[in-house]
């Protein structure tokens, strides 16, 4: 895991880098709060890279001083065997604060990378014969357990 540059900020930033398959839900980031006062992620821009599709499913509320909270998603898409490059946009509020992560009022994009592992359809299973058709790598790829090109009834 990474860490943001500066340990003296007030909202400190890591990268998880995940391994990620469809359907998977994931931890992203993590945020630091070195606020005298809990915090809550109140958003979230995710700019996905080619080859993944993420969708944030929890933002951390009540973050404690000193204390870090998980930002997580749901993997929509992962093209297998590609390490894409997230960017990323959080906005954090407590009691009379906001920040977002910025640097001379133009807003700094963190970046994570997600290690996609497979498309979750096929898993590498027994290919195009026998097995429970499920079509999730354990069976035939027609759903009746068959060898592909055969029919069903016969």
């Amino acid at each position: 895991m990474s860490v943001a540059d500066d340990k003296n900020a007030l909202v400190g930033y890591g990268a998880v880098n995940p391994d990620a398959t469809p359907k998977a839900t994931i931890d992203i980031i993590t945020v630091t709060n070195r606020f005298k006062q809990p915090i809550n992620v109140t958003a979230i821009e995710l700019n996905s890279g080619e080859g993944v599709s993420l969708t944030p499913t929890d933002l951390p509320e009540d973050i404690t001083p000193g204390t870090t909270g998980t930002v997580s998603a749901s993997v929509e898409q992962c093209t297998p065997s590609t390490t894409p490059e997230v960017s990323v946009t959080i906005t954090v509020a407590g009691h009379g604060i906001s920040v977002t992560l910025s640097d001379g009022g133009e807003t700094v994009e963190r970046s994570f990378s997600v290690n996609c592992q497979g498309n979750g359809k096929n898993g590498g299973g027994n290919g195009n014969a026998g097995g429970n058709g499920n079509n999730n790598g354990n069976g035939g790829e027609n759903g009746s357990g068959k060898k592909k090109g055969q029919q069903n009834g016969s």
